[in-house]
């Protein structure tokens, strides 16, 4: 039974990453990001909520955290992802724990790997573009407001494309 839930859960997985995927060709064809940007270039910023399951909460010291987030940033900036999550002013504000999952938000964006795969390919295809990939990941209980209340401004660039709940279309719409 076990095996089943998990091969469920990684059909699933691969299932949203393919969506995914297919929201940033999309977003990477539509006129608002072929146009650039002095403050975004050939960037597609997305934000989606974490689909991987993190574990249970790990216990990294609090003066590990800053050298573990910088070290994944590197690592996949290399590759045309940015993971804004551990740029600032995020990276700062999100060091505390998630109270709602009772873990650090490295260890809920770090264990999005197969995810961060994906959008690492996804840049590889288009490396010709220069493009990269931003990414914010946000937990669904901050996502709505994150939305509702979005202002633009370098330090908080507007996702391209956004992962949302399909109750949360008819309210988004309407806020244009």
């Amino acid at each position: 039974m076990n095996q089943i839930a998990l091969t469920r859960v990684m059909i699933l997985t691969t299932d949203h990453i393919v969506r995914i995927v297919v929201l940033i060709i999309i977003a990477t064809r539509t006129p608002s990001a072929q146009v650039p940007s002095k403050h975004r270039g050939n960037t597609v910023t997305i934000w989606l909520m974490p689909s991987e399951n993190a574990g249970p909460p790990q216990n990294v010291p609090p003066n590990e955290l800053p050298l573990k987030r910088e070290d994944l940033r590197k690592a996949y900036k290399e590759k045309n992802v940015r993971i804004l999550n551990f740029e600032q002013p995020l990276a700062s504000a999100e060091e505390g724990s998630d109270p709602i999952f009772g873990m650090r938000m490295f260890q809920i964006v770090s264990s999005q790997t197969e995810t961060l795969k994906a959008l690492e390919s996804f840049a590889a295809l288009k490396k010709s573009d220069n493009l990269t990939v931003a990414v914010r990941f946000v937990t669904w209980d901050k996502a709505f407001n994150l939305l509702e209340n979005l202002s633009h401004t370098p330090a908080t660039p507007r996702p391209d494309v956004s992962q949302i709940g399909t109750t949360w279309s008819a309210r988004l719409e309407s806020l244009g």
